[in-house]
């Protein structure tokens, strides 16, 4: 009950300051434009444990106050006197045997120089679990330098720092985000019941960001601010990986702040990526860098090979909205997202600082991977930031795009899915180690708004938001140059209607380009056949304006209906509009061409076993016009040999090379040949173009054969497929 009653005394003299309400009036407004404006997160309940107990300033602020759907934020503090922490659940602990990624969005207040006293990120193994947090020598919470997570600093007579370790979270390692500097060392405060308050005496007089062991002697250097005969004893932190600033921006600038952390099992360290991404946009930016070593017998001493991590927070008479929104939970999913911009037109990706032109083609692609968890990704929302200048219009579905998952199911993009340049979609499948990726695909054409010239096109920041996991791409922007089109493409003759191809030679579209000025010498036809772009064709803008016609490539077509989509540039970058053109393919058919119907095998007997030789070649001919990738085997059986009711004492028998045993031809299917079409080809396929010497079908004589005119039949089987 002692220490209730101390904090309850605190807090009374808190209250009692005029002061002190005014601000905490500030607070609350400022902890409510933070939320309102907190970047994308996650929502809380199945990682943290926020049944935060009395004396715990943290509360989670509900997701309805944020202007991003889905997403709470933990505010560790909002007046003095205060000192907060949250704590990741059992579940969710980091791994230590394996690498780890955490990130999170930190918000410190935008007071400058009259904040304090920041948070830290900690990872820890202390015995009271999600109650952990710093104390003083009676146990009472102490905020102030602490940060909720350092030791207190209030026995001044010993020069050892063990009462300060006692205080402090336990078997743990921390980062500080601290944006208040404590440096009162005369030997006056050092010696007041107050205790020390000098954890940055070494630092300057502005934020910084530091990491090291809060439950760990070394971490605190101590100093006698008197003499030897009458002693007043103070700590300084053991800054490392320091990250300082010569202003009050690096925190407490009234913006939210980006942090990743990754644990790397195998060399054991930590690395922390401060200020990496735009508040605003969510772009990737090149933030403050350092990668100290951890290591895990000291967080870990029981090896359980397993820690809780999350936040801590303090206020002392200054006063700090500490408020945290988490986007990346380490071991649940990590994921990966990833836009690719492509001017089909031109045949090359758009890359930073590109130009490209106004009425090209383009393909716009968002690659989602999932790459390792313990869950699936689930519910991802794709809420993806167009660029200015593309237009993506409907096909006759009303359709704008496609998602093609990695387990080969698809999924159509609606129309109705796009408000502007902002495209908001649910995926239909999870993403998991069994359907790890999912290919989001959008076609479109370049625009060119205002004047002639170039026009610069700003970068976009796109999110993939799972209930579990966020992923974040960034497409760099590009320039468009406008093009004063003069070109237009027009049908002719059958392929203004539905055509019918019964080969593929007929599988033709004819067209005939109107290129006004004259001046451009070459053009290229851009065909898209049944959603697929095809190789373009060059030619001249001679051929461009006479009429040209356009080949389906075999390979392209398939069975039944095809659609043909042509659009035509010039050499001046002037690009037509598109012309479509319906071609109903008769597919092509599997069948025997010339086979020989008469063979014979001749020779004077000998009394011994002979193998004769066809008198002239076997013809066995496969016509298949089914074009590219199709396959067939051929199998062949025999009757036997018989002149009149006397059977032949012999065969006919199969060898594929000297090396090999004869297969005798009887009732038994022996296989001849198979072959898949790997080009294309309609010419018919000669099976017995290789039989020579010792290869192919032959007559086997057994020594006691009598002479006769003996017939046969051979029996030859065409099967479809490999």
């Amino acid at each position: 009950m002692r220490w209730k009653k101390m904090f309850l005394a605190a807090a009374v003299a808190v209250v009692g300051v005029g002061v002190g309400q005014q601000v905490a009036h500030g607070q609350s407004w400022s902890a409510t434009q933070a939320v309102k404006n907190a970047p994308q997160g996650l929502l809380m309940g199945d990682y943290f444990d926020t049944d935060f107990g009395f004396g715990n300033s943290a509360q989670v602020l509900d997701s309805s106050k944020t202007t991003a759907p889905n997403t709470q934020v933990v505010q560790l503090t909002s007046n003095g006197g205060q000192i907060g922490w949250v704590w990741t659940n059992d579940k969710t602990k980091i791994n230590l045997k394996q690498n780890a990624t955490a990130a999170m969005w930190m918000y410190f207040d935008g007071q400058t120089s009259s904040s304090g006293d920041g948070m830290a990120f900690v990872v820890q193994n202390d015995p009271r679990g999600t109650a952990a947090h710093a104390t003083g020598l009676a146990g009472a919470d102490v905020g102030g330098e602490t940060l909720g997570t350092w030791g207190t600093d209030q026995n001044y007579t010993s020069p050892s720092a063990d009462s300060i370790v006692n205080t402090a979270v336990q078997d743990s390692w921390a980062i500080e985000f601290d944006t208040y500097v404590n440096k009162k060392i005369d030997k006056g405060t050092v010696a007041s019941s107050a205790g020390a308050n000098a954890f940055d005496a070494d630092m300057n007089n502005y934020p910084h960001i530091a990491s090291n062991y809060p439950a760990q002697a070394s971490t605190y250097q101590m100093r006698n601010a008197g003499t030897t005969n009458d002693p007043a004893y103070y700590a300084v932190l053991d800054h490392k990986g320091a990250i300082t600033s010569n202003d009050y921006k690096l925190m407490t600038d009234g913006n939210w702040h980006h942090l990743t952390v990754k644990w790397n099992a195998a060399k054991q360290t930590m690395t922390y990526d401060y200020n990496d991404k735009d508040p605003k946009t969510g772009a990737p930016l090149v933030g403050k860098t350092q990668t100290v070593p951890v290591d895990p017998n000291i967080i870990d001493p029981q090896h359980t090979g397993f820690a809780r991590w999350g936040f801590t927070g303090s206020t002392g008479t200054a006063i700090e909205t500490n408020a945290v929104d988490f986007e990346q939970i380490p071991g649940i999913v990590s994921s990966t997202a990833k836009a690719t911009l492509t001017d089909e037109t031109q045949g090359q990706d758009v890359t930073s600082g590109s130009t490209i032109y106004s009425g090209d083609h383009v393909k716009l692609n968002y690659d989602l991977n999932y790459e390792s968890g313990s869950q699936n990704w689930k519910s991802i929302s794709a809420r993806i930031k167009l660029p200015t200048n593309l237009t993506f219009g409907a096909d006759e579905a009303n359709n704008i795009g496609t998602i093609t998952y990695a387990n080969g199911d698809t999924q159509s993009i609606p129309a109705s899915d796009l408000s502007g340049q902002s495209l908001t979609t649910l995926l239909k499948d999870e993403l998991s180690d069994d359907n790890n990726s999912a290919k989001i695909t959008l076609n479109g054409t370049v625009d060119h708004s205002g004047s002639a010239g170039t026009v610069a096109v700003a970068s976009t920041v796109s999110n993939f938001v799972g209930s579990n996991a966020i992923a974040t791409s960034n497409l760099d922007g590009f320039n468009v140059t406008s093009v004063n089109s003069s070109m237009t493409l027009a049908l002719t003759g059958a392929s203004t209607a539905d055509k019918d191809a019964k080969t593929a030679d007929e599988a033709t579209v004819t067209a005939k380009a109107t290129i006004l000025g004259g001046t451009a010498t070459t053009a290229t036809i851009h065909p898209v056949v049944n959603g697929q772009k095809s190789a373009d064709v060059n030619i001249t803008a001679s051929q461009a304006t006479n009429g040209f016609t356009y080949t389906v490539p075999v390979a392209d077509l398939q069975p039944g209906l095809n659609k043909v989509v042509l659009y035509m540039t010039d050499s001046l970058h002037d690009v037509s509009n598109s012309v479509a053109a319906n071609i109903n393919y008769v597919a092509g058919s599997l069948d025997f061409g010339d086979v020989s119907t008469d063979v014979t095998y001749a020779g004077d007997l000998t009394g011994g076993q002979q193998q004769l030789a066809p008198a002239k070649p076997w013809s066995v001919n496969v016509a298949d016009t089914r074009g590219k990738d199709s396959a067939w085997k051929l199998t062949a059986s025999a009757t036997p040999l018989v002149d009149g009711t006397h059977a032949l004492a012999g065969s006919l028998v199969y060898q594929t090379n000297t090396a090999d045993l004869a297969q005798p031809l009887g009732s038994t299917s022996v296989l001849i040949a198979d072959h898949t079409n790997t080009d294309g080809s309609l010419t018919p396929f000669n099976v017995a173009s290789d039989w020579t010497g010792k290869t192919g079908i032959f007559l086997n004589v057994n020594g006691g054969a009598t002479a006769g005119d003996y017939e046969g039949t051979v029996n030859w089987t065409l099967v479809n497929g490999e």
